[in-house]
């Protein structure tokens, strides 16, 4: 009897690892899929650590943003967008809202 306890505890915790990992796997499956983008920006105004972090909480926040990267020092924000959903001048718009200066510096596939 322990035997079989034994057993059906590991395998209700093997299918529950199983599971979990499948999830993020099937969503990055899916955004390849999607015809993506790289926008690089050159932003003005970002003055420390605390400034990259508005920008990236703000980018994180927004639909058909697959990943970006702030570099602090550098003033250069490099975001991967989903083509089909939203556009670089979209991610521009919101830098700017957030009271800094940003121009469109390159935008390739």
């Amino acid at each position: 009897m322990e035997r079989l306890i034994l057993l059906l505890v590991l395998a209700f915790f093997s299918s529950t690892t199983l599971f979990a990992q499948t999830a993020p796997q099937e969503k990055a499956t899916a955004a390849l899929a999607e015809p993506a983008e790289w926008v690089t920006l050159k932003v003005t105004g970002i003055t420390c650590a605390g400034c990259a972090g508005q920008i990236q909480k703000a980018l994180a926040k927004k639909e058909g943003v697959l990943d970006h990267q702030i570099k602090y020092p550098g003033d250069l924000v490099k975001v991967k967008v989903e083509t089909k959903k939203i556009r670089g001048e979209n991610i521009r718009q919101t830098i700017i809202a957030l009271g800094y200066k940003a121009e469109t510096v390159e935008a390739r596939r």
